[in-house]
């Protein structure tokens, strides 16, 4: 089960596929690289997935979306599986089958300017309004108290369209004083799984994103810079503008 919820497996008395038995236990690169490997050799075994929605009953561990913490194992499960039925589930799980051919999923450098910007916060507009609902973010974070020695705390997000709330959200360094590539979704938890499938996903439109460092405790490392460096939209013909 992905990202949560595997007492599901263990009440169909199906066997756990993975070196960690959740997602967000593999909080390193290497550690998803090592998920991702086990994974791979048990999809050519004709392995089917549960995924579970980031939900109020488990909140996010850490208030990021499973997608932000583990961005290697969700790269892989969008190139690699797809969604049986995306019609809405009230408990909030999916089954997920292996694709028969890779998905070859389409980037899109979404262009911005700068309206804002300090050393640790920023608001960036789009040069036009987005209905992305599955984005592609290259940061780097640095840091002057030691990160290795103390906890790195990460960077809180806004997206809003014409000043209006759109979506928030929070981004852990995956390296901390080092460029990394992580992903957020604006799209409401009940509806992401709609990605897995081939569209069309209703989103939102935006066209502004804020940022600033999260607040750090006394054993915490807060962030010193943030650089956003690039924004892009994973497959944006799948998204269209939401109705009403």
């Amino acid at each position: 089960a992905f990202p949560y919820d595997n007492y599901i497996s263990a009440g169909l008395r199906r066997p756990f596929f993975a070196p960690v038995l959740e997602s967000y236990a593999a909080s390193t690169e290497p550690l998803e690289r090592y998920y991702v490997r086990t994974l791979d050799s048990q999809r050519r075994a004709g392995l089917e997935i549960v995924y579970g929605l980031d939900k109020g009953l488990v909140p996010p561990v850490g208030g990021l979306q499973a997608i932000t913490r583990s961005p290697i194992v969700f790269e892989y499960l969008y190139k690699n599986f797809e969604i049986v039925n995306s019609e809405e589930h009230a408990d909030g799980h999916y089954i997920l089958r292996p694709r028969r051919q890779p998905r070859d999923a389409a980037m899109e450098t979404m262009r911005f300017s700068i309206l804002q910007q300090v050393v640790d916060s920023g608001t960036l507009k789009l040069k036009a309004p987005s209905t992305c609902g599955l984005v592609q973010l290259e940061i780097r974070i640095g840091y002057t108290k030691n990160p290795r020695i103390f906890r790195p705390s990460g960077m809180e997000l806004k997206i809003t369209n014409s000043n209006q709330f759109v979506w928030q959200g929070f981004v852990r360094p995956l390296a901390p004083d080092e460029a990394f590539v992580t992903y957020i979704s604006p799209l409401p938890p009940r509806t992401f799984h709609k990605v897995f499938g081939e569209g069309p996903v209703q989103s939102m439109e935006w066209d502004k994103v804020e940022y600033h460092a999260s607040t750090a405790d006394l054993l915490g490392s807060p962030a010193t810079r943030i650089d956003i460096t690039a924004i892009r939209c994973v497959d944006p013909a799948k998204f269209v503008k939401a109705e009403g």
